[in-house]
Formats: structure tokens, C-alpha cells, sequence
């Protein structure tokens, strides 16, 4: 059930680092999705308090398709997933948000007609607690492309392209929070003209722009670009089976969330 499954070399194990449960650090959390019957999936989230996971908790959405999703925390407490629903003929990127003991939950971009095909999500919470999200979507019939959001009070801005217009597909977006005045940056993979090979890009947040940042890497440093931004240790016991699923690693670390697009499930104990 894997999504842009870009080569072997991508697999590695999910990278997590331990954080503190506090105000300002919140607790480490893992999301999943979980098979049912009639080739539906149920979502699921456990936080990490004291060196031990919780007890799972099942997130209230609507039965279907649930794939894919990625979690995040704030410093309020708010959580934050990010999934897709595959229904016949659409792929719709929803999110929800659980904070004050209520959860809301919603569709990330407004319906303007066209049949949504969306994949692949990534989060990251900025300094200043604004969730921002990236996915690979398909537009007006077009390859994929990278776009961005980042959350507005009651809603999604509209989104942004992280790239320049192209022919070839681009997939499987990683957020992540350097240093400095313009920190937020995205990698993703696309494919490379002349080799005809995915290859990495990167692109940084500038002045309200994204732009191109350095020359495109190979796919194969992928596990040791990520490893190098977090670390490592299994997805919890609890999960059981899963299916696809994501870690939140904290606030301090420059990749916050890694999702099971960069990981073999077998390597860690759980999943299929």
C-alpha cells in the first residue's frame, strides 16, 4: 500500500529522537494506519512520556481510506495529523487538530471542481507554533508537483509551488527548520532529465519565496541526509500492524516529523 516508492536505497529504518513532555517541549508521538476489513484503515496516535509510549488512542474520522499520515505537536499542546483518503477517483489531503479535548477535522484545500489526487504529506511546526505542511499533488492534469501551506488562524493559505513549472514528476517532500533568518526549507525527489534518475532537491523559504538551493544530490545519501537531522529507534510496540505511519521527533530538531516514505518497515519490527 506504499505511495512513490522511489528506490531501495530509500529504505532505512525510522529516525526518531526522545523529547521531553513539557509546555514547551511536547511529547515524542507516532501516528499510524491500521487495516480493517473491507480494505479500509483506521488512524492511530500515541505519545512518548517518561521513556514509554501510552496507550494508542484511535483518531475519530470517517471509515474509509486513510493513508500516509504525519504528526506534529506545538508548544499550546495542540497536535496536528496530516493524511490522505483514497476514495474511487480522488485522493484528498485532510487534516485534523486536537487541542483543548476537541478535534477538529477538515479537507487542506478547498474544492475548486477539479478531482484532487494529493500524496505523500510532510509537517513541521515554525518557531512560531504555525503548522506548515508539504505534499506531492497532481493539478490540471499536469505531473506532480511540490506544494506548501502553512495554517492561518481557521484554514490553510493557498498553497505554494516549491519549484518551478517541469515535465517530470516530483515526490515525496521532507520539511525541515534550519538556522538563521529565512530556516524553513523542503527536499523532495524528482527526476533527473539527462540520467533519467530520481535525484534530490532542495529549496528554501526566502523573503516569501521558494528557491532553489544548491545543486540536486543523489537519492542514495537520502537515509544519510535524514540521519544526519535526527535518529534513530523503532516504531512502538503498541501499533501492531500497520500499514503506513510517521514519527514526531521534537521541536528542537531540524527534521521534526519523518514519515514511512524513508523506511523499511521490516527493519523496525512492525508493519506488514
Amino acid at each position: 500500500m506504499r505511495l512513490f516508492a522511489v528506490s531501495a536505497a530509500l529504505a532505512a529504518i525510522f529516525l526518531f529522537l526522545p523529547f521531553p513532555s513539557s509546555a514547551e517541549n511536547p511529547p515524542s508521538y507516532a501516528v499510524w494506519a491500521k487495516p480493517q476489513p473491507d480494505q479500509r484503515t483506521t488512524l492511530h496516535y500515541a505519545a512518548k512520556n517518561g521513556g514509554k509510549w501510552d496507550e494508542p488512542k484511535e483518531l475519530a474520522v470517517a471509515s474509509g481510506r486513510h493513508f500516509t499520515p504525519v504528526i506534529a505537536a506545538d508548544r499550546k499542546g495542540a497536535v496536528w495529523m496530516v493524511w490522505t483518503e483514497q476514495k474511487e477517483d480522488e485522493n484528498i489531503l485532510r487534516y485534523a487538530v486536537l487541542r483543548g479535548g476537541k478535534t477538529e477535522t477538515g479537507r487542506v484545500l478547498r474544492n475548486g471542481g477539479e478531482k484532487e489526487r494529493s500524496y505523500a504529506p510532510a509537517i513541521l511546526i515554525d518557531p512560531q507554533d504555525v503548522p506548515w505542511i508539504a505534499w506531492s499533488g497532481v493539478t490540471g492534469g499536469q505531473m506532480a508537483d511540490i506544494f506548501i501551506s502553512s495554517w492561518l488562524g481557521g484554514g490553510w493559505n493557498e498553497p505554494m509551488r516549491a519549484h518551478a513549472a517541469n515535465q517530470t514528476p516530483d515526490i515525496t517532500p521532507i520539511l525541515g527548520l534550519g538556522k538563521g533568518k529565512d530556516p524553513l526549507w523542503v527536499s523532495w525527489f524528482g527526476i533527473n532529465k539527462e540520467q533519467g534518475l530520481y535525484v534530490r532537491y532542495l529549496a528554501e523559504l526566502r523573503g516569501g519565496k521558494w528557491t532553489a538551493s544548491g545543486e540536486p544530490s543523489s537519492a542514495e545519501d537520502a537515509a544519510a541526509f535524514i540521519s544526519k537531522r535526527s535518529k534513530v529507534e523503532p516504531f512502538p510496540e503498541q501499533a501492531g500492524q500497520w500499514l503506513t505511519g510517521a514519527f514526531f521527533a521534537g521541536l528542537d530538531w531540524e527534521i521534526q516529523s519523518v514519515s514511512e516514505q524513508f523506511v523499511s518497515f521490516q527493519q523496525t519490527g512492525g508493519g506488514k
